[in-house]
């Protein structure tokens, strides 16, 4: 029998899982998740004995469901930065706050994103798909953003699935190194370093003295 198998108690309501999977996901970032009982997640969510073992098979059941509703939100959260409205005269501006909003939603979950980046060994199958995910919608970000610069040549014409690919790298590292360690805050100068680190390195080109480049 899994830990925490238990079959399911009548009248377990939607409200009493959300308040064991987010206790599940707290102690799970803070203490680790081979060191967390069934029984500590129940009191931690101030649920009685058993609550927890109602709506999960077992504490792997509740890992994977935290993990896929964090990348089910920044999957939306990717889409919401996309759809934003492009300013051709504003549009480092507009890269740069995207970025921001990007780090800021990351840091907003934080417990989630740690279990992301701590339990590695525990996610199931679905989880390179989900990421694959991820990364398409970072794409679509910087497609959209990113496109219409290339085709007014104000930005080299680079492969755009690859400054996709180098934002989604420059983005891991620094959630992982920098934000949830607590070394700087998501706002600040990260979201304008990593902008600078794409436009200014990758996607840079000399300047044409016979064609205004057009940046603010």
């Amino acid at each position: 029998m899994r830990v925490g198998a238990a079959e399911e108690h009548p009248g377990a309501s939607a409200d009493e899982r959300a308040r064991a999977l987010e206790a599940a996901a707290r102690l799970f970032a803070e203490r680790g998740f081979w060191e967390v009982s069934v029984s500590e997640i129940d009191r931690a969510a101030g649920l009685p004995k058993g609550t927890f073992a109602a709506h999960f098979p077992s504490k792997i059941d509740a890992l994977n469901a935290a993990l896929r509703e964090y990348l089910q939100a920044l999957e939306r959260a990717l889409g919401d930065l996309a759809a934003l409205p492009f300013r051709p005269d504003r549009w480092r501006a507009d890269f740069v706050k995207a970025i921001g909003r990007l780090l800021e939603f990351i840091s907003s979950h934080r417990t989630h994103a740690t279990l992301a980046f701590r339990e590695e060994g525990l996610r199931e199958g679905w989880f390179p798909d989900a990421i694959t995910v991820v990364r398409g919608r970072l794409g679509d970000l910087v497609r959209q953003k990113l496109g219409p610069l290339q085709r007014e040549g104000i930005i080299a014409p680079v492969d755009l699935d690859l400054v996709a690919v180098a934002l989604y790298g420059a983005v891991n590292d620094t959630v992982r190194h920098v934000v949830l360690r607590g070394a700087a805050p998501p706002g600040g100068a990260l979201p304008q370093a990593l902008a600078d680190l794409l436009l200014d390195g990758i996607c840079a080109r000399p300047p044409d003295p016979g064609k205004p480049v057009g940046s603010p």
